[in-house]
């Protein structure tokens, strides 16, 4: 495996012996050099928990940082499902604070995506939750101080790092002084490159009257654009 997979930390230490020029004082006895090295081991130990060796790689990966503060509830998520091309089901567990793992059939670490990171503090569930549908879909649920943000990240695999291909607004319930939105998305994922986000709900305007949302966003994922139309419209060209 290449890149950020097999990560070692060393340190040597050696004590120089210094003699004095002076033929009665005794040598110094030299010591002998120290080498610690730590490698992440290729297997995921069974007595060990996953949370647990989450937070271990990425301090492995990431030696000498602070690990990334996280005071929100963070669960597991879990999915077993063939997301990969290696032979057999794969096994795909994470969090917000320290990123999402892949294993194959064996046990075997394939990949890891870099942690999303933490949401502010909220009482509400703001997990991540983990899905598929010919690539991996990493949702998290942010509660703002308008309301409930719904994001989805389009996940790949490149080597051993999972990329995310793109960042999509998923709706949320949401209420300022001026607008309302209540708004549910799902992912459709199209031929090529294409994935469709649909859009159900409703918004309030500034007047205080409600409006069915009914938009589908077709995105390519090579360019990052979108084009979106809303029920019988034509298609409006949008982008990140």
């Amino acid at each position: 495996m290449r890149g950020s997979i097999w990560i070692a930390a060393g340190l040597l230490a050696t004590n120089i012996l210094i003699r004095e020029a002076a033929p009665t004082q005794p040598a110094r006895p030299a010591m002998k050099p120290i080498l610690v090295v730590e490698t992440p081991p290729r297997r995921i130990a069974p007595e060990t928990t996953e949370a647990q060796r989450l937070r271990w790689f990425w301090q492995a990966k990431h030696s000498g940082l602070h690990p990334p503060q996280c005071e929100q509830f963070d669960p597991l998520a879990r999915l077993d499902a063939d997301v990969d091309p290696a032979p057999g089901h794969e096994h795909v567990f994470g969090n917000r604070q320290f990123g999402v793992m892949i294993l194959d059939a064996q046990g075997t670490l394939l990949a890891h995506m870099d942690p999303i990171g933490c949401a502010k503090p909220s009482t509400e569930d703001q997990s991540l939750s983990l899905s598929f549908d010919r690539y991996l879909i990493v949702r998290t649920r942010n509660m703002e101080l308008d309301g409930e943000h719904l994001v989805g990240h389009v996940v790949d695999r490149h080597d051993d790092e999972l990329t995310t291909l793109l960042r999509l607004d998923l709706g949320g319930d949401r209420k300022d002084a001026e607008r309302e939105w209540q708004v549910q998305s799902r992912i459709v994922i199209g031929a090529h490159d294409e994935i469709e986000v649909i859009h159900h709900g409703r918004r309030r305007t500034p007047d205080g009257e409600w409006t069915e949302v009914d938009d589908h966003c077709t995105w390519q994922i090579s360019t990052q654009t979108s084009s979106c139309r809303r029920r019988a419209e034509e298609r409006t060209p949008e982008s990140e």
